[in-house]
């Protein structure tokens, strides 16, 4: 997708909620029960990696895959690069199959992404 494409998508997302800060998503996924340093690596990571636009916010509904259109090979090296900053190896595929069964595309949440993290921390330390 180009930026242009990107950018006006961000666009009509903006103009269709309020903005939150990052510190205000950060805030509200805590409160939701999150890991602080998991959801400000997961929102860090994300903001980096999508287009600034101006009024454009993360929300812990979006759906990274429909509404970022980040690709499987993206949303890897996402993966990727955030568990590298927590020390965390990424698990085996059949134990990622296992947490993502039964969750769809149409559900693939900024949560989601932050439980996956999650899980991956707590796999590697147990």
């Amino acid at each position: 997708m180009s930026s242009a494409n990107w950018k006006e998508r961000f666009r009509k997302i903006a103009e269709s909620r309020k903005f939150q800060s990052r510190t205000e998503i950060i805030t509200e996924a805590v409160e939701q029960g999150y890991d602080r340093e998991i959801v400000e690596l997961v929102i860090n990571s994300l903001m980096d990696y999508l287009p600034n636009v101006d009024g454009f916010s993360i929300s812990l509904e979006d759906n990274v895959l429909l509404d970022y259109n980040i690709d499987d090979e993206d949303l890897g090296d996402l993966y990727r690069m955030i568990l590298k900053r927590l020390n965390t190896k990424i698990p085996k595929r059949k134990d990622q199959d296992l947490f993502m069964e039964g969750k769809v595309e149409e559900d693939y949440s900024v949560a989601l992404v932050i439980e996956f993290v999650e899980w991956c921390k707590t796999k590697s330390t147990s």
